[in-house]
């Protein structure tokens, strides 16, 4: 498979999930640019105040000259702006959050129905909390980071090229020296980052599945662990699995959170530096106006860029493991049992079994061979045999669980395969555990 650095890889991701998600993440996106405009907005008003009370230099809009005392209006529509960027935002993550959990209801739901309707062997393959993670834990991962990751990406990449147009109308060269530093070092943490977050969320997935598998077996055995005296050592292990997830996701934390620490000790020395050398050449007031404007988008720029590439760093891990379920779904989608109309069955027939042989995936011995019985309307019969004799594969292939691999089995001389849904409607069926 390939990387993720692929843009096809997130169009595909987004035409795996429900058609819903692709609209909420362009209306999602939409949001964070008009969020992105309002600080622009507030942030170009505030300039020209700053300048005013650094300098005392008359105030000036879009070129031009504006009344001293408008300092004060300026400033009241700048943060009023902020106010209503701030109350917009909060109102944003309110509806993506409910847009997001809708989308993950509708993945888990299409998940599990795949797994429910996949092929008998492979839940034989496979233990029941195995398919658990994956709908539960795989989905939330894919759909939280994966999804949520894109359009974090989006509105935080918004709100770090309003802030960039801000500070490059008042200073274009220091802006653009600037931002070409940061995007060399965030270019140079998506390089450095991309194995590594993908093996971390690799480890991650697999942790919580053993979490899952190893306290299943300890809820699911309760009456044996007790009997040994093995809960110590069980709840141990468990424990032991979890700290390995846990440590897993910390280290995940760590490298996100790496980027930021970066970009703000870059942006503050830059700061510095200027602030420094504007000093020592005595530049005047108009330069401590731009630091100032400078040092006020920073404390917005570089958290901004940080969630960005954290955003980044989800969706790669999010978007990899939806990946992996949309194959397994593909696979099982090419494989599942589909319901034919069929022969009808007469009502009252016999059972007979031809040659019927059967082997399970991956075993080189034959759980059930060249079985031939004729079971006459309205017979009692019974299995007998050692444990692994046939007995379950046998009643599993009379239920149409599982297709004969040579030869066939016919009620009233019709293939139960080719009226499989009837046949299976006329089945009273009591299972040796009670569902």
């Amino acid at each position: 498979m390939s990387t993720w650095s692929e843009p096809a890889e997130v169009a595909t991701f987004l035409r795996w999930l429900p058609p819903a998600a692709v609209h909420s993440v362009r209306r999602g996106i939409a949001a964070g640019v008009v969020l992105a405009l309002l600080e622009l907005a507030a942030f170009m008003l505030l300039f020209p105040v700053i300048s005013a009370i650094t300098g005392g230099a008359a105030i000036t809009l879009l070129g031009r000259a504006l009344p001293s005392d408008w300092s004060g209006a300026l400033a009241v529509v700048a943060m009023s702006l902020m106010m209503i960027r701030a109350v917009g935002a909060l109102g944003m993550r309110w509806w993506w959050t409910g847009r997001a959990a809708l989308v993950e209801q509708e993945t888990a739901h299409r998940v599990l129905r795949a797994f429910a309707g996949a092929p008998y062997e492979f839940h034989l393959q496979r233990g029941p909390t195995e398919l658990m993670t994956q709908v539960v834990a795989h989905v939330n991962l894919a759909c939280s980071q994966g999804l949520g990751g894109i359009v974090g990406a989006g509105t935080d990449g918004s709100i770090v090229v309003a802030l960039t147009i801000a500070m490059a109308l008042v200073a274009p060269a220091a802006t653009a020296a600037l931002m070409a530093v940061l995007a060399l070092i965030s270019c140079g943490y998506l390089v450095w980052s991309r194995g590594r977050l993908r093996m971390l969320g690799d480890a991650y997935s697999r942790h919580v599945g053993e979490v899952y598998a190893r306290t299943g077996m300890l809820l699911r055995g309760i009456r044996e662990v007790r009997l040994y005296g093995a809960t110590d050592r069980v709840v141990a292990d468990v424990d032991a699995a979890r700290t390995s997830m846990t440590q897993a996701q910390r280290r995940s934390a760590f490298a996100s959170d790496v980027p930021r620490a970066v970009l703000e000790v870059t942006l503050y020395a830059a700061i510095l530096v200027s602030l420094l050398v504007s000093l020592l050449a005595q530049r005047g007031q108009d330069t401590l106006a731009v630091i100032a404007l400078f040092i006020v988008a920073g404390l917005r720029v570089m958290p901004a860029v940080s969630r960005c590439l954290g955003s980044v760093a989800q969706a790669r891990v999010g978007i990899r493991v939806g990946a992996e379920l949309r194959d397994r779904e593909t696979y099982l989608a090419a494989r599942a049992p589909h319901a034919v109309p069929g022969t009808p069955l007469p009502t009252r027939a016999a059972l007979e079994f031809t040659s019927v042989t059967y082997s399970y995936p991956g075993s080189s011995e034959t759980a059930v061979a060249e079985v031939s019985v004729l079971v006459p309307f309205g017979a009692f019969v019974g299995l007998e045999g050692a444990s692994g004799a046939g007995k379950s594969t046998l009643i599993s292939l009379l239920l149409g669980l599982l297709e004969p691999q040579h030869g066939r089995i016919t009620y009233g001389g019709s293939d139960i395969a080719d009226a499989l849904e009837a046949w299976q409607q006329r089945i009273g069926y009591v299972a040796q555990d009670v569902f």
